[in-house]
């Protein structure tokens, strides 16, 4: 079934916000036992939509989802606060089945109301930033909304097709969830915003990514006590890491990743088995990367591979075959 947001009151003129009406549509999908809510033609702006049992968001071509730039339209999700602070939301899901986004349209998470022009210092720098310098360094951030896809304990998540843009942190965060599949999604964000992660995986199973084109700032790729995940036919670039496996105190084993392409990063892949992390069984093969080392207060020094296991962390059996790196 489908369900309009126009036929619950949505504008999609660019300057009403809409959450209320897409809210109602997300609500009747779910109650009418599932399907697609439809958005067509126009831009709407919206602050946080709880996505339910169900539900496929299905942005049309030439429809735009866009954050709203006053932070004041999001919640604190509940959820444990992270590594950037209190999960402040735009979409999410906790505990649900058969959820996904679908279609050609463009979701627009608004990184550029959320920091200014100013650039940051590098670490620990007194002297100010040179020109050149500053062309790489990361923009300064202001309060933000740091969660624009968060699906929390969820089961059956598919993302087909679409297009997401200008994230101001972390643009989709999976935790706990099973049965994911990722399928031709375009990730594109500024390259000058900190923890503009790509996806993320955490403590997932069966997961899936394909076909996908991520470029963004931070890592594009995360799978941290992530089991059963292949990544295949991708084409990644990054400020910082184009594949992160493994972190601290997680379990991360059975990892394929095939045929990509990695480029202009400032580190391609790392295993991380730290801090009691471990990481078991992942395959690399028919890579190619790309490495420089981008000035500004990124993470990493041009690494094209790096194996970490330190502080009771543990790496083992790790295959890899037709790697090229420059």
């Amino acid at each position: 079934m489908k369900f309009s947001v126009k036929d619950y009151g949505a504008v999609g003129n660019g300057a009403v916000k809409d959450t209320e009406a897409i809210q109602k549509a997300i609500a009747a999908c779910s109650a009418a036992g599932g399907g697609e809510v439809v958005f067509d033609n126009g831009c709407y702006i919206s602050g946080t939509l709880e996505l339910l049992d169900g539900v496929t968001l299905f942005l049309e071509k030439g429809a735009v989802l866009k954050a709203s730039s006053d932070l004041k339209d999001f919640i604190n999700l509940p959820l444990p606060s992270c590594d950037v602070g209190e999960r402040i939301g735009f979409i999410y899901a906790i505990g649900k089945r058969d959820i996904g986004f679908a279609g050609e349209g463009i979701m627009d998470f608004s990184s550029e109301a959320f920091f200014t022009d100013e650039r940051m210092p590098f670490p620990g720098q007194q002297d100010p930033l040179t020109p050149e310098q500053a062309v790489e360094a990361t923009l300064a951030i202001k309060p933000r909304m740091n969660q624009p896809v968060c699906i929390h304990d969820s089961e059956n998540v598919r993302f087909v097709d679409v297009r997401m843009i200008n994230s101001p942190c972390w643009t989709v965060s999976m935790v706990n969830c099973h049965h994911v599949i990722v399928d031709r999604v375009t990730v594109d964000n500024s390259l000058l915003v900190p923890n503009s992660d790509g996806l993320g995986f955490s403590a997932s199973a069966d997961v899936t990514v394909s076909n996908c084109h991520i470029s963004c700032a931070d890592d594009c790729l995360t799978f941290c006590g992530t089991q059963q995940a292949t990544v295949t036919n991708c084409v990644l670039r990054s400020r910082s890491t184009a594949i992160r496996i493994g972190y601290i105190e997680d379990d991360t084993r059975d990892v394929a990743i095939s045929n990509i392409v990695i480029h202009d990063c400032n580190r391609a892949i790392i295993l991380q088995g730290s801090e009691d992390s471990r990481i078991y069984n992942v395959l690399i093969q028919n890579v190619i990367l790309h490495t420089r080392l981008f000035q500004g207060a990124w993470w990493g020094s041009a690494e094209p591979l790096t194996l970490l296991a330190t502080e009771n962390g543990e790496i083992r059996n790790v295959m890899m075959t037709n790697v090229r790196a420059e």
